[in-house]
């Protein structure tokens, strides 16, 4: 067992949590003494080491509220206690915690320097793919998201290098999607979508109901619904609202993800690369081969990472393998994840908006979803209503949510 951690938390208000543990680790954060694992948050720590996640109290009490995070690696496991108080008025003994502003970022990268006015408009998608530039949209086709990617090609960005853990039970994607998919899905023959793609700032979650796990993930894909192959990419927001009997504690975790079945059966977590709610996220996902063009005969699938808000990227390249990639379906899915066959409680996001999401369809052309005829896919328990999506125009999808189960 570790030393005790102490902090105040400010009631009302989200403060962003940072613990130096097992580097590469999974933890679990839970109540104390808490043997439930439908009751326990999970978490990812860095390379570095460090776990990051979110509480919010509920209210100002003088009772103090404890948790432990549990972390395992490699059959090593160390436990951090930690207590917290809610209150304006922090102490001498039980400090507001440290400020994030002056986390060390250490994290392995190189420096992807920006494009020139010239070269924006003029390098082919084969010379910018070459050069780590993720593929243009024609301004005359989709000119929001040619502003996206140019803001995303303009300035100079930390590129990192991905570090990737397999999520021991959570699985995104699933062909029941009536039962944990909402979104809109465009679907064509064998070959119709090599590359799918979006920006979006990553939801705010919170626990609901109290003392329940609760899960989403927000992500853009190839392929999936009653087909074998799902090649996806996106962001994880998960939630849990303890319950202290005076008060409660919202704790929320996010990170960034891939996946891709079937060699690939449940997450697979890019725990090197930071995600904060509110963040601004370009996400394309492609088939094809290193430094070329999206193409479904391409020996990798290929998961473009970009946070805009911090300036930081990352690409994940997954062999293709003995997977045949049909190219008959692109999506943009706000998901409840599964653990096993049993879809988890989706987190409370109130509503989220995905910006320009695009296919590359059969004739090399990038082009936005209502190019097509998008189906509506609402996300349900039996007759109960979860998350439901509506088109905003031709260039963004709303999303809202309904309940958790």
């Amino acid at each position: 067992m570790k030393p005790l951690i102490r902090h105040t938390l400010i009631p009302g208000i989200a403060t962003h949590l940072a613990l130096k543990v097992i580097p590469n680790a999974i933890c679990r954060l839970r109540r104390e003494n808490e043997s439930d694992p439908k009751k326990h948050l999970k978490l990812f720590s860095d390379p570095e080491g460090f776990i990051h996640f979110h509480a919010k109290p509920s209210a100002e009490h003088s009772h103090t509220a404890k948790i432990m995070i549990e972390c395992e690696k490699e059959g090593n496991t160390e436990i951090y206690p930690y207590e917290f108080r809610s209150s304006f008025r922090p102490t001498n003994d039980v400090p507001l915690p440290p400020d994030l502003q002056n986390h060390p970022k250490t994290t392995e990268h190189t420096v992807r320097p920006p494009l020139s006015e010239e070269e924006i408009y003029n390098l082919s998608n084969v010379d910018l793919l070459k050069r780590g530039y993720p593929h243009r949209p024609d301004p005359k086709k989709a000119l929001g998201a040619f502003h996206v990617w140019k803001r995303s090609v303009s300035a100079p960005v930390k590129v990192i290098k991905p570090s990737v853990i397999a999520h021991p039970e959570l699985r995104a994607g699933s062909t029941e999607t009536s039962n944990n998919w909402s979104g809109l899905e465009l679907r064509g023959g064998t070959g119709s979508f090599s590359l799918v793609s979006a920006n979006w700032n990553v939801p705010t979650v919170f626990g609901n109901p109290a003392d329940t796990s609760t899960n989403s993930a927000f992500w853009v894909g190839i392929d999936g619904d009653n087909l074998n192959d799902l090649v996806q990419a996106g962001t994880e927001q998960d939630a849990i609202d303890i319950n202290f009997i005076f008060f409660n504690i919202s704790f929320s975790s996010y990170y960034a993800w891939t996946e891709f079945l079937p060699q690939q059966p449940t997450e697979q977590v890019v725990n090197s690369f930071s995600v904060n709610p509110g963040d601004e996220m370009f996400v394309q996902v492609w088939i094809g081969n290193l430094g070329e063009v999206a193409n479904l005969n391409g020996a990798t699938g290929n998961f473009f990472l970009q946070n805009l808000t911090q300036g930081i990227l990352t690409l994940v390249s997954t062999p293709v393998g003995s997977t045949t990639v049909l190219g008959q379906e692109a999506e943009w899915i706000m998901e409840r994840p599964s653990f096993g066959n049993n879809p988890a409680p989706l987190a409370e996001y109130i509503f989220a908006r995905m910006n320009n999401p695009l296919v590359l369809n059969s004739s090399d052309e990038l082009e936005l979803y209502s190019a097509g005829n998008p189906i509506q896919i609402t996300m349900k328990n039996g007759n109960d209503l979860l998350s439901s999506s509506l088109p905003l125009g031709p260039d963004a999808i709303l999303y809202l949510w309904a309940a958790a189960t």
